[in-house]
Order: C-alpha cells, then sequence, then structure tokens
C-alpha cells in the first residue's frame, strides 16, 4: 500500500463515529422532593379549621338565624319597610313600614288581600325560625306597634275594631277626641297585622289562648299614636305638593288644640314653592300630612339563656378531611357575612324595663305569652 493510501485510510478512521459495545448511559439527575402539601394536608387544614373556629365563635346561630329571618320578612313585605338593628348585636330587629303600602287609608284593614298574605308568610317565616334547633332555649319575643300623624277622621267609627280588641283582651276607653282616635286607629292597624303574623306561627287555631299556647312565643300590640311625632318631629319628614314639584320638609310640632288638617286644606291644591317657615314660641305651626309619621313596626327580639355555650361545631360530614375542613370555612364564613358591622353577641339577663304595669299616657296595649314587650322597649 502505498503511502497516499495509508494517509487516507488514516485520515478517515479519525473522522468516523465512535462504535459501542453498549449504549450509554442516560445523564442521572437529583430527584426533587414533592411538595409536603402534596401528600400531608395536615397543616393547610388546620389552618382552615381554626379560622373557621374563630369566624363560627362571631356569628352564634341565634344572631345568623335571626338575621336570616329578618331578610326573609324585608323581602315578603316590600321596599316601602325598612330593618335596623338598634342594639347593633343581632338580637333586636326592628322593621319599619310606610302605613300607605299596608292599608287602606284611615282604616285598619289591609290594603288589598295580597297584603293579609305576606302577613301570613312573615308568620310562617318566624314559625320556623322558632323551630330551628338552636342552643340556648331561644324566645322570641314580637311587638307590633301603630303610629299616625294628626289624621282628621270624617268617620270616626273607622278608628275602632271592636272585633280584634276582644281577640286581643284589650282595654280602652272610647275615643272622645282627635288625638284617642288616632291611637285607636294606630292600634286597630297593629292588632290586626299581629292577628295574622301570630296565627300563622303557631298553625292551629286562630285564637289568643293558641298564642298563649305556644312556646317560646310572647306578643306585643301596641298604639302609640301620634306620640312619636309630638315627641320628635324632628324626625320625622313629608313631602309636599304633587310629584315631580313635590318638596321634602321636616314636620311641624301640631298643638293638642289643633289636629288633622292638611296642607291642601289650608293652602289649597297649588305646590309650595318653599317649606314652611317654623311658628314663633306661642304661634300655631303651619299644618300638614307627616308621611313619615304614619307607621307600624316589627319588633323582634331573640333571646338565649344567659351562659349558653355557643357551638363552634361545622355540621358539615365529609370522609374527606380536606374537603370538610374547606366546606366548613366556606359555611362559617356565609354565617360571619351576616353579623356585617355588629359588635359581638353578649348574652346577658333581661332588663326589668317592664315592671310598670300601667301603660304610658298616650298609647294602647296588649299582650300574650310570658312576659311579652312592653312599651318601655319601644324606645331603644
Amino acid at each position: 500500500m502505498t503511502a497516499r493510501s495509508l494517509a487516507l485510510l488514516a485520515a478517515l478512521t479519525a473522522c468516523s463515529a465512535p462504535t459501542f459495545s453498549a449504549a450509554p448511559a442516560s445523564p442521572t439527575y437529583t430527584a426533587m422532593p414533592a411538595v409536603q402539601s402534596l401528600h400531608d394536608t395536615s397543616r393547610q387544614r388546620a389552618r382552615l379549621e381554626s379560622e373557621d373556629r374563630r369566624l363560627r365563635a362571631g356569628a352564634p346561630p341565634a344572631a345568623t338565624a335571626l338575621h336570616d329571618a329578618v331578610e326573609q320578612i324585608v323581602g315578603e313585605l316590600g321596599e316601602a319597610c325598612a330593618p335596623r338593628n338598634p342594639g347593633g348585636d343581632g338580637f333586636h330587629w326592628t322593621i319599619g313600614c310606610a302605613t300607605e303600602t299596608l292599608f287602606a287609608p284611615g282604616i285598619s284593614t289591609p290594603s288589598n288581600p295580597e297584603v293579609a298574605e305576606r302577613w301570613r308568610a312573615v308568620g310562617r317565616i318566624l314559625g320556623n325560625l322558632l323551630r330551628r334547633p338552636m342552643p340556648g332555649s331561644p324566645r322570641l319575643r314580637l311587638a307590633v306597634s301603630g303610629f299616625a300623624d294628626h289624621i282628621h277622621f270624617a268617620n270616626p267609627a273607622a278608628a275602632r275594631c271592636d272585633e280584634l280588641t276582644t281577640f286581643w283582651a284589650a282595654a280602652y276607653p272610647a275615643p272622645a277626641d282627635e288625638a284617642s282616635l288616632n291611637r285607636a286607629l294606630s292600634f286597630c292597624r297593629a292588632a290586626t297585622m299581629a292577628r295574622e303574623i301570630a296565627c300563622a306561627m303557631t298553625g292551629g287555631p286562630c285564637t289568643r289562648e293558641q298564642i298563649e299556647r305556644s312556646a317560646g312565643l310572647s306578643v306585643g300590640v301596641f298604639g302609640g299614636g301620634t306620640t312619636r311625632l309630638d315627641a320628635a318631629p324632628a324626625r320625622f319628614r313629608t313631602r309636599l305638593g304633587g310629584a315631580p314639584d313635590a318638596i321634602e320638609c321636616a314636620c311641624h310640632p301640631v298643638p293638642a288644640e289643633l289636629f288633622g288638617s292638611r296642607w291642601s286644606t289650608l293652602h289649597g291644591p297649588s305646590t309650595p314653592a318653599a317649606c314652611p317657615a317654623e311658628a314663633p314660641s306661642g304661634e300655631a305651626p303651619a299644618l300638614f300630612d307627616c308621611d313619615g309619621a304614619r307607621r307600624v313596626e316589627l319588633d323582634l327580639w331573640l333571646e338565649v339563656t344567659p351562659g349558653a355555650v355557643q357551638s363552634n361545631q361545622c355540621g358539615v360530614s365529609s370522609s374527606e378531611p380536606d374537603a370538610r375542613a374547606l366546606a366548613c370555612l366556606q359555611d362559617s364564613v356565609g354565617a360571619a357575612a351576616h353579623q356585617h358591622d355588629l359588635r359581638p353577641p353578649v348574652v346577658r339577663p333581661a332588663a326589668p324595663r317592664c315592671a310598670d304595669p300601667r301603660p304610658p299616657a298616650g298609647w294602647f296595649e296588649a299582650h300574650a305569652g310570658t312576659r311579652p314587650p312592653c312599651v318601655a322597649e319601644l324606645s331603644e
């Protein structure tokens, strides 16, 4: 072989691919450990369960259940009814309704059959509330209160409701003047609404005795007439003139000897250009209907036994602990949301605000059940 051939063979051999008797081993990598939470979720679960207990402690079942009922009641009664929580702790709610949406003008019967059915729906909601299992042996104390402005009655007999007065075992003298007629009308409206609600709650015969026998229920019926308007006229507003030209003005105090006059009676149908000026001391003020004073209010107190331990346990059952922890947290978040900005509830013994059995001047009242509401509690 020539030198040239040997050189070419050497070059070809040097450039050819290497040959192996066995495949080379793949590069080795160190296995990364799995995230701890992927095979042990106890740490996350413990956090969820801890947060669940914290939220559940701030939303006791009784307060949450009452808030649920209030939301449903307002939905039934309509947009002219507004709830508020005077004590701030969720155990007392007041639902105030403008009477023109509930009653025919100047009388105590509902404006239409649909209104009466809404009252019965309210009773069914409250009956379901009382039947819910809750710690603390809850008692529901219900008050229905009627109020009016200084309405002038063309037919004074329309302010009476003798059959309802008998039903509630109420006793008050026959109205002798415009002030007592306003109280009578206020009581009759409250008595009408309260009977429909209470009878729907009991689900039995519609009698006062049946209401008395209902466990955990007390009812108060109040006719306040013009007492609130007279005491604090600045709280109430009214609209003068017809829409869209109506203007809103503060209600003026009306002296006892001047009842029932309407703006249109005094000033004709024309729309006023401005609100009436406050009358100088000693002079008769301007008179007009006070829309904001014509109201019926539903008060609900849910009382639980002082010292009762609130349950922090979740009612969700699941064989998978992680799913259960998450579901319980979601449930308690929903319960806590009912609290909004309420202060933490503190269950206390009932204050002896109802020690005086005599209603104050300007009120008619009737009661059913053990320890029913009294007028003193309506001013909270």
